[in-house]
């Protein structure tokens, strides 16, 4: 009896693992539609549009980018419009509370 040792077989096409160097799709290359509604959603939920932005702007495609930079942008805007007021309010409107009558000036009797 012979033995016979098994014979190594190089392999197929098929068979042969792939080394993609291909980048894996980061999703659409497009802004989702429509773009006004996210826009909305942004300037009404900030935190939404500076998500939304973000997300974006990592993504391949020149559009993409740009929606996720006006995202952003809504989203900064409207995120610092109600810090500005606040501030605003406290610098003028709690002014006159801290001072009392001394801002007064109507010191006429009658």
């Amino acid at each position: 009896m012979e033995e016979t040792q098994p014979t190594q077989t190089q392999p197929t096409e098929e068979q042969k693992p792939t080394q993609s160097t291909e980048k894996a799709p980061q999703g659409p290359a497009k802004p989702p539609n429509p773009t006004w509604l996210f826009y909305i959603l942004s300037a009404v939920i900030p935190l939404v549009g500076i998500i939304l932005g973000i997300v974006y702007m990592t993504k391949e495609g020149e559009e993409v980018k740009k929606f996720g930079k006006i995202c952003l942008t809504v989203g900064i805007i409207f995120a610092l419009i109600p810090c500005i007021c606040w501030l605003v309010m406290v610098l003028f409107g709690g002014g006159l509370s801290f001072f009392g009558d001394a801002v007064t000036t109507n010191t006429y009797t009658y």
